[in-house]
């Protein structure tokens, strides 16, 4: 039996790169119909394995899938439209698939040091600064796909663009404090001299999680307490409240030795 094709939006599931060592796509949310189960990720023209290419998922619920997926490496023969394939409970072999259109995977010419922000809500970023090398090429646009499932265009006024040379460009995005919106993967809408378009994926921001501690006390009473914290190959740098940084007024301390955090409030 023929495969079904659910037909999707396609302006937003573009990605350009080059080759490399390892490459990660941007997460997407399927959802699955009723009586079905996610079965796993494949190019249309392609059955065979591929064992350099990893699919991480994560279930949403009961109806719903977070999917990406690992190159490690990326290489020319990847290229293509990668699908999620959905299967029918009870009876995979006799009901159709859903073949559902995933991601496309693109080669351009554009050369970016891709970052990765780790941020917390609330902080105060600086300029970020991307640099990119590509063929007199022009931005037109930089798209987001947001941690809460939504594709935008980044508004003009928070971005500027400025060229070194034919080749080389910086990108600078304004953020100022961080909202839940702004986490995410940024893409930039790249046209050539010859017209060809890339989507290039510049900067990610992810959202540091954090364990929150609850702690009562009445107006002018004393406060003393250490709190334990875990932070895995990282380290504990800053302490903030409402963006701004509280370290220095005698009220936190960071003890790196023993993982922990003094708060002092005399009263």
């Amino acid at each position: 039996m023929k495969p079904y094709v659910f037909i999707g939006e396609e302006d937003d599931r573009n990605e350009t790169s080059l080759p490399a060592q390892v490459y990660e796509t941007s997460a997407r949310r399927v959802d699955i119909p009723e009586n079905y189960l996610f079965e796993g990720v494949g190019r249309w023209e392609q059955a065979t394995k591929m064992p350099h290419v990893r699919v991480v998922s994560e279930m949403i619920g009961n109806n719903s899938v977070k999917i990406k997926i690992k190159f490690n490496p990326l290489r020319m023969s990847d290229a293509g439209t990668y699908y999620a394939r959905l299967a029918h409970k009870e009876r995979p072999h006799r009901e159709r698939r859903f073949y559902i259109p995933l991601v496309t995977v693109n080669f351009g010419r554009t050369h970016i040091n891709a970052l990765v922000l780790r941020v917390l809500p609330g902080q105060k970023l600086n300029t970020t600064v991307i640099i990119f090398t590509c063929d007199k090429c022009t931005v037109t646009g930089v798209m987001v796909r947001g941690d809460d499932e939504t594709v935008n265009n980044l508004d003009g006024g928070q971005y500027r663009v400025r060229k070194y040379n034919d080749e080389q460009s910086v990108m600078e995005i304004d953020f100022d404090e961080m909202q839940p919106k702004f986490y995410g993967d940024y893409f930039l809408m790249i046209q050539n001299e010859d017209g060809t378009e890339e989507r290039v994926r510049g900067l990610t921001i992810k959202q540091i999680q954090v364990e929150r501690a609850v702690m009562a006390a009445a107006v002018g009473d004393t406060l003393d307490q250490t709190v334990k914290y875990t932070c895995d190959d990282c380290e504990l740098s800053d302490i903030l409240c409402r963006g701004e940084t509280v370290l220095g007024q005698g009220r936190f301390t960071i003890i790196p030795t023993s993982k922990t955090v003094s708060i002092r409030f005399p009263g």
